[in-house]
């Protein structure tokens, strides 16, 4: 049983691997067989198809979002406090993991593959609201601006982030992901707000 566990996830492995090279559209099982050197009929004893190996893809993605929005409730995280836990959480994962964020540059272009969209949207949305949500509680708290709405601050601090990271990957991973992401979220939130983000 441990040795099926194992190939299935050495398959979800390289499944990221070949979307980071080659992208979702491009992905296919007879390229992760060739990197594996298995049969391509190895693949199919664990996933139906295709459709159904993304879905594992995505399920592993999203497992990382679960795990840092219980830390921040079970470390009673709010406000300000809980954004840079929440960013900083994830861009060291990223920084750990380079491939991975082909699935956060990767994710729209999912939507179009048959049986993802509803996952696709249930994480996006996840990742979304859990930001608005802390946004709003830093206005309550009175260490964000009430000028703007949480919907914008939060559209700003996650297309920051993916912005960022889309350049990252362009420039091969050839500057700090977190130093980049720190000096964007504090202009989001302000200069008066910069000490705050950790170092």
């Amino acid at each position: 049983m441990k040795n099926l566990i194992h190939r299935k996830e050495k398959i979800i492995f390289t499944a990221i691997e070949v979307i980071n090279e080659m992208g979702v559209q491009n992905l296919s099982t007879k390229m992760i067989a060739k990197k594996q050197d298995i049969a391509e009929s190895t693949i199919f004893k664990h996933f139906e198809n295709k459709s159904t190996l993304l879905i594992a893809v995505l399920d592993f993605y999203s497992q990382y979002d679960d795990d840092i929005i219980k830390s921040i409730e079970m470390k009673k995280l709010e406000g300000l406090e809980a954004i840079n836990y929440f960013m900083e959480s994830f861009i060291k994962y990223y920084e750990n993991y380079p491939e991975i964020t082909a699935i956060t540059q990767g994710i729209d272009d999912m939507r179009y593959i048959d049986n993802l969209s509803e996952k696709v949207i249930e994480i996006s949305n996840k990742r979304y609201n859990c930001m608005m949500k802390m946004v709003e509680q830093s206005q309550q708290k009175g260490e964000l601006s009430t000028v703007f709405s949480a919907e914008s601050y939060t559209d700003l601090i996650m297309g920051g982030v993916n912005g960022i990271i889309r350049r990252w990957r362009m420039e091969s991973y050839g500057f700090s992901l977190l130093e980049r992401c720190k000096k964007s979220l504090a202009i989001v939130i302000g200069e008066g707000n910069e000490n705050r983000i950790r170092g």
